[in-house]
């Protein structure tokens, strides 16, 4: 997750350990786009699904 974060990519939520799992949240206009994706490196990152809700906030 820091490298993404270093590479500019601050809509980057989490990303898990072992298998590479990583979530984003994009927003514009109130309109919400989260992307899934595996892979250990930036490069070999792949979607894996996607869908529209906004994230819950507290």
């Amino acid at each position: 997750m820091k490298t993404l974060r270093n590479m500019g990519v601050s809509e980057v939520e989490r990303c898990t350990e072992g298998v590479q799992y990583c979530e984003f949240n994009y927003k514009k206009n109130k309109v919400c786009l989260v992307v899934s994706t595996t892979g250990e490196e930036v490069k070999d990152m792949i979607i894996d699904g996607w869908g529209f809700k906004c994230p819950e906030t507290d």
